[in-house]
């Protein structure tokens, strides 16, 4: 039964996805370009947001309101996702506090990654929290059918592949083999077959410029401290109590972040932190224990 409670939240999270991407997007001069089979490699290859806002288009939607509406409902997805999560791993009794609390993270993901706001890095949110409930839930089939889907979203689609080889292998052990060299083949194919259909777009397939960002960095000290001192805060929220939360977590957390950080220095551009989608439904249910006071989790090694 649908409560009045429960109807306001969903009201809340739908607005806030709409306002956060409606302000950005309604009026920009990327929206064309963006929904475009001639953007710009490496975003051209991040197909599924603009396939669906194409979609819409076709029905007659505008393609800047068609953007959005796949902002909206890839918003409103992954708050519901990480919900579906929280509630995997934390024994909320009360549901009101459940909401309050997974809406406070929903808004932390929202404003820490606010820039550029790129459809595919809401998407990202949404299918990598989507995915990580699949793997706890031990869903494998569903998880299998989803996978194409976040390769077709984003190449990063890979860190789920190293998670699965360090975590999920060790504990279904009559598919992991089969599992993972499916999950390997299904990247690959979709990675190439985007080159391939792509292969004349300008651009480039990675953006590799360490010592640029490094200039970049000491040029804005001002920036480079805040995202400092930010990411101390993170940690520490993140590292308090660490034995005592779900290993599931922590391993995704341990095996994604550090191979971000290296792709955020290396591939990325300073200050672009929305590239740590990928594992912030890892990392804000690690910050939750911490910040809720010593929630307790229904199991420690999962």
């Amino acid at each position: 039964m649908i409560t009045i409670k429960k109807a306001m939240t969903a009201i809340e999270v739908a607005f806030v996805s709409f306002a956060l991407s409606y302000g950005y997007w309604i009026n920009s001069n990327q929206v064309g370009e963006y929904i475009s089979l001639t953007l710009f490699k490496p975003f051209v290859y991040r197909q599924l947001m603009p396939m669906l806002a194409r979609s819409l288009t076709w029905l007659g939607v505008p393609a800047n309101w068609a953007i959005v509406l796949v902002m909206t409902s890839a918003g409103v997805a992954f708050y519901y996702a990480l919900r579906a999560l929280t509630l995997h791993f934390y024994p909320f009794s009360n549901g009101e506090q459940l909401d309050l609390w997974v809406f406070a993270l929903f808004v932390v993901g929202l404003s820490l990654f606010w820039f550029e706001r790129l459809p595919s890095d809401w998407a990202t949110a949404f299918l990598f929290t989507l995915a990580f409930l699949f793997l706890a839930q031990g869903k494998m089939l569903a998880y299998i059918l989803l996978y194409p889907i976040v390769c077709l979203n984003r190449e990063t689609a890979f860190l789920l592949t190293v998670f699965f080889l360090f975590y999920v292998h060790k504990v279904y052990v009559p598919l992991d083999v089969a599992i993972f060299i499916y999950q390997v083949v299904v990247w690959f194919a979709v990675r190439i077959s985007l080159m391939i259909i792509f292969l004349h777009n300008g651009g480039l397939n990675a953006w590799i410029s360490p010592l640029q960002n490094f200039q970049k960095f000491i040029a804005h000290p001002w920036h480079s401290l805040l995202h400092i001192v930010i990411t101390v805060i993170i940690l520490y929220l993140v590292l308090k109590g660490w034995k005592r939360k779900p290993l599931f977590l922590r391993t995704a957390f341990v095996v994604m972040a550090p191979l971000l950080l290296i792709m955020y220095w290396i591939l990325g551009q300073p200050f672009e932190v929305r590239v740590f989608w990928e594992v912030y439904p890892a990392a804000a249910l690690l910050m939750l224990p911490t910040l809720q006071n010593g929630l307790v989790t229904k199991r420690t090694d999962s």
